[in-house]
């Protein structure tokens, strides 16, 4: 969290490059979806198959 905040506090939009393991800046990597909406996409689409296959 406080790699995070300090990159922040210089200008950064700080992520995560899963690739090398370290920590970039997004922007200038041209990414501009966040991780928790995927998350949270991810979560609700599997929420939302399960209630459609519990029903019947």
């Amino acid at each position: 969290m406080i790699p995070r905040t300090l990159a922040e506090n210089v200008g950064f939009n700080a992520g995560i490059d899963l690739e090398e393991g370290v920590c970039k800046d997004v922007s200038t990597l041209c990414i501009w979806d966040l991780h928790v909406t995927k998350l949270f996409a991810l979560k609700y689409a599997t929420d939302a198959a399960c209630t459609v296959l519990r029903v019947d």
